[in-house]
């Protein structure tokens, strides 16, 4: 081998474009999206969809894999990177993911309309089961394959931002305060490119797991394998109008639920248990404990509320909590025989998600119990004042700032979800469904317990309703403080830029009138 020198190296490093975290972010998934829309192209000339979709389909896939070649080459990912390149370069990827499989639905006559594309985008990026896809049997084998593989990436993508993003939020990240499973996590990987490559291997076995027991449940090898992509990614799109309902099988459903509740749990530590082969260290997590018992005093309350025992009642009761905990958003049909109080769980349900470091979306338990833990010492202290007491998510103690990165995303999320709902009711829902809607967008659920088909939460809205829809699922997905951050680093540079605009034609009028003065 031989040693290139300093200048050599420095050359050739600089030869790859410029250093822009969000340049190579969007570059990568324009290469993951049009690997998607390639894949799913030929899947479907196999599947018998025809010549002419198939190859729209992939040639669409194989210009967007130009691009991300071209963007990829002219970036490069910076060698050390802050708090803000980071976020935007997720809020990037995030964009750029939407604008691309947008794209595809277009180029594929899937949706036609721009608005109707973008949302439809955004819910696949988001990984939200709302569709405005009214019969998803109506689709080719191939689109159905593209839908289920943008979810599937999408999930990958969030392993990305457990690993790289979430340890600047204080929360679900590999950083040593963040909850003991978490801390667990970083003493078995030295390397966060490690991490990420032990998550995607576990994220890809699980689906691989969940695609066979699918199978062995009574479903079609297609409908097995497309199902698995949506369920282990927390996505939710299926194959058929009623979600997994429409099979009305027990075995199905089971399935269904036993793979979603999996999918609220802390990857790192699932992957702790695996790799020591004791399932009970999954009972060590505090969180995970709370995240069982949540599930199963809802369930129980639920059942209570329809006021029927049977097998059926329970289980449907039982899909819709872990459907809904999971922000994965399947359907098995009952959500009616709840009432009212049942939607007002349910919402609940949405608003906390599952455990810190999973593939769902929501506010998260360890935040929730840092909360608690948080208005326990303010109440304490003010009991006892003389007393220091620590906020702790188990046995691990939160320093301030990250309680105080905790309580930015609580009040982000708090003030966004307002928003979105203000937003939602001025554009024609309903008082009662605009909220619904706004909580299920933002935790990425995409159910509307209050209307009478819950999976169309999006086509009865407006398109201005879409719209607002599509910001709270990419927020929801993203994480809150990320985008806020991105959000106002873009106003004050527009701020700045507009001051000194404003700044250079005031010099130049003075300028103009010294210069005319003297002339006189």
């Amino acid at each position: 081998m031989v040693r290139r020198t300093g200048e050599e190296l420095a050359a050739s490093v600089a030869s790859r474009g410029r250093p822009t975290l969000a340049g190579t972010a969007a570059g990568a998934v324009l290469l993951a999206v049009g690997a998607a829309a390639v894949t799913a192209g030929f899947v479907g000339a196999a599947m018998g969809d025809g010549f002419a979709g198939s190859a729209v389909l992939a040639a669409t896939g194989g210009g967007l894999l130009l691009l991300g070649l071209v963007t990829a080459g002219l970036t490069r990912p910076p060698v050390s990177v802050g708090a803000l390149e980071l976020y935007g370069a997720l809020v990037a990827a995030l964009l750029t993911g939407t604008a691309a499989v947008a794209l595809v639905f277009m180029a594929t006559s899937e949706l036609v309309h721009p608005v109707d594309a973008l949302v439809e985008a955004a819910a696949g990026v988001g990984t939200v089961s709302a569709s405005l896809v009214a019969d998803p049997g109506a689709l080719a084998d191939g689109q159905l394959v593209f839908r289920a593989l943008v979810q599937w990436l999408a999930g990958a993508g969030v392993i990305v931002l457990i690993v790289r993003v979430l340890p600047f939020l204080g929360a679900g990240g590999l950083e040593e305060a963040g909850g003991d499973a978490v801390s667990a996590a970083q003493r078995l990987w030295p390397t966060r490119w490690g991490s990420i490559r032990r998550l995607v291997r576990l994220y890809s076995g699980l689906t691989l797991v969940t695609a066979l027991a699918y199978r062995a449940a009574g479903m079609g090898g297609f409908d097995a394998a497309v199902h698995a992509l949506t369920t282990v990614s927390s996505g939710g799109w299926s194959t058929r109008v009623g979600s997994i309902g429409a099979w009305g099988s027990p075995a199905v459903e089971w399935v269904s639920l036993v793979a979603m509740f999996t999918v609220g749990v802390s990857l790192p530590l699932m992957f702790r248990a695996l790799r020591s082969r004791r399932p009970g260290a999954l009972l060590q997590s505090v969180e995970f404990r709370v995240y069982v018992i949540v599930v199963v005093l809802a369930w129980m309350v639920l059942v209570l509320w329809a006021g029927d025992l049977g097998h059926e009642s329970v289980r449907r009761a039982g899909f819709a909590v872990v459907s809904t905990m999971s922000t994965t958003g399947f359907v098995a049909g009952g959500l009616g025989d709840f009432g009212s109080q049942g939607v007002v769980l349910l919402t609940a349900l949405a608003v906390v998600g599952g455990m810190a470091a999973s593939m769902t979306a929501g506010l998260k338990i360890s935040r929730g119990l840092a909360m608690v833990g948080l208005m326990d010492r303010e109440v304490q202290g003010h009991l006892h004042p003389r007393v220091v007491r620590a906020v702790t998510v188990g046995s691990s103690p939160l320093d301030e700032p990250t309680i105080e990165q905790m309580t930015a995303e609580v009040t982000f999320a708090m003030l966004v979800a307002a928003g979105g709902y203000v937003g939602l009711a001025l554009f024609g829902s309903g008082v009662l469904s605009a909220f619904t809607t706004a909580i299920t967008s933002l935790s990425t659920v995409g159910i509307d317990w209050v209307a009478p088909d819950p999976t169309a939460m999006l086509r009865v809205l407006s398109r201005p309703g879409r719209a607002v829809a599509a910001l709270l699922m990419l927020g929801g997905r993203g994480s809150l403080t990320p985008v806020m951050v991105v959000v106002a680093s873009a106003l004050a540079t527009v701020s700045r830029s507009l001051s000194d605009l404003t700044g250079r034609i005031g010099s130049g009028r003075r300028r103009f009138r010294d210069h005319h003065g003297d002339r006189r």
